[in-house]
């Protein structure tokens, strides 16, 4: 199964089409506090420069005339060429002997610049106790250089979607402090890897030499995508609130640093907000808008995500936390290589008589899995096999919020937080009729 990714986005009164805004200087959300990227915006932006190329398609700018700041994001969802880009690197990573030279890089049209910032920074707290000071808030470079591969490696072309979502300066709902879904697309491209050519071993020994900016291409610009016009509601003076996504509380752990990796029960709940909202602006027909090819596209993202997830996903995180031996191999070997319809059935059965296996070795295991069943609470089955094993769970998470002795109490009252925001994410999913009932 593949990941998908949230990427924030600063606001852009022409809904990043790749042209500089209309009222440049009027936009005062991109350089807010929450934006993305703001200080670097509120830095750079010269707003008489802006005003005199308002409007204007950011690939026709001479190439050493002002640009504006907000050039890694400002084809997300259009342009017509390739752009010329420069990572510059942050003062302090400079000294008197090397002054590091900034690396050339290219944004596609239908591309956006991110990091997960939450990949390099973490809480003093949540260190080991043996971390040196100068790594107590931030990874040292080798953990953040895996903590950043494994976030990007795990999307996968033709598979993962990016949701492009506004963080609280925005003109939509600012007051309210809430995430607002701008839209989604397919991946089609991540680029790789960037360093510094050159850096002082002591600023590369506590920052490491990566470059900090991925560029994700994705498909929208070929039909692939969707998005909400909010654009084009405040230019005609009409209320948004008609198509307005606000990102609920129990799904904002997915929209926070910048971008997070979610899985595909996360990706399909969202994609069914942005079908619901699309289809209420088709039919309050406020801003002409290409409503009825954008909920065709939504339709086959939902199908293909949710035949990627499979009717169990977390199957095998539900024999594993039973002691089932390697549950998670057996699971891909034994009945999704096989294409068995009804994967829940199948193993309820052989949980019934383990003797109906496949191998001596998963006949042990079921009968392992099936002694731990014989002493747990009649609920905590019903809670295993009727809705943990809908969702993509690791074994650990299905653990703790099980219970009743597949985790101890010492660590369920650590991860109490995470199992209130699992619960809430479980919540949403029935809610929102992504998940039916097992009864």
């Amino acid at each position: 199964m593949a990941a998908h990714l949230s990427l924030r986005l600063p606001w852009h009164d022409r809904g990043w089409d790749g042209n500089v805004c209309d009222n440049p200087v009027a936009n005062v959300y991109c350089s807010g506090e929450y934006g993305l990227k703001a200080h670097g915006i509120r830095e750079n932006k010269v707003d008489s420069e802006e005003d005199a190329i308002k409007g204007q398609p950011v690939e026709a700018l001479r190439e050493k005339a002002y640009h504006p700041p907000c050039l890694r994001t400002i084809q997300t969802f259009g342009g017509r060429k390739t752009l010329k880009f420069l990572h510059e690197p942050k003062e302090f990573l400079h000294t008197d002997r090397v002054q590091i030279t900034p690396v050339k890089d290219e944004i596609p049209r239908c591309c956006s610049g991110t990091w997960p910032y939450d990949g390099v920074f973490r809480r003093a707290k949540d260190a080991p106790d043996e971390t040196p000071d100068e790594f107590l808030e931030r990874y040292d470079p080798q953990e953040a250089v895996k903590n950043i591969k494994e976030i990007f490696a795990a999307l996968k072309v033709g598979k993962s979607l990016a949701f492009y979502y506004l963080n609280y300066d925005n003109p939509l709902n600012s007051e309210r402090r809430k995430y607002v879904l701008v839209g989604a697309a397919e991946i089609d491209a991540v680029s790789s890897q960037l360093e510094w050519d050159e850096i002082d071993a002591e600023r590369d020994r506590i920052y490491g030499r990566m470059v900090w900016n991925r560029f994700i291409s994705n498909g929208y610009g070929d039909g692939r995508g969707a998005r909400i016009p909010y654009d084009l509601y405040l230019r005609h003076g009409f209320d948004p609130a008609e198509v307005l996504i606000e990102i609920p509380d129990e799904m904002s752990q997915h929209f926070k640093y910048v971008c997070r990796s979610f899985t595909d029960d996360e990706a399909a709940m969202l994609l069914r907000e942005l079908w619901a909202a699309l289809e209420r602006g088709r039919d309050g027909a406020t801003v002409p808008w290409e409503w009825n090819r954008q909920i065709e596209w939504i339709n086959t993202a939902i199908d293909r995500v949710l035949k990627d997830r499979g009717a169990f996903p977390g199957l095998g995180a539900v024999l594993e936390a039973l002691s089932f031996k390697n549950a998670i191999l057996y699971v891909d070997q034994q009945i999704v290589s096989k294409g068995v319809k009804d994967a829940r059935s199948h193993v309820l059965e052989r949980l019934a008589d383990p003797a109906k296996a496949e191998t001596p070795g998963a006949q042990k295991s079921y009968q392992a899995a099936a002694n731990m069943l014989r002493i747990l609470p009649r609920a905590v089955h019903e809670l295993l096999f009727d809705r943990l094993c809908l969702f993509e769970l690791s074994p650990d998470q299905v653990r703790l919020i099980a219970g009743n002795g597949l985790s101890n109490d010492d660590d369920r009252r650590a991860t109490r937080y995470c199992n209130k925001l699992w619960i809430g994410s479980f919540q949403a999913a029935f809610t929102w009729g992504l998940i039916p009932s097992m009864n």
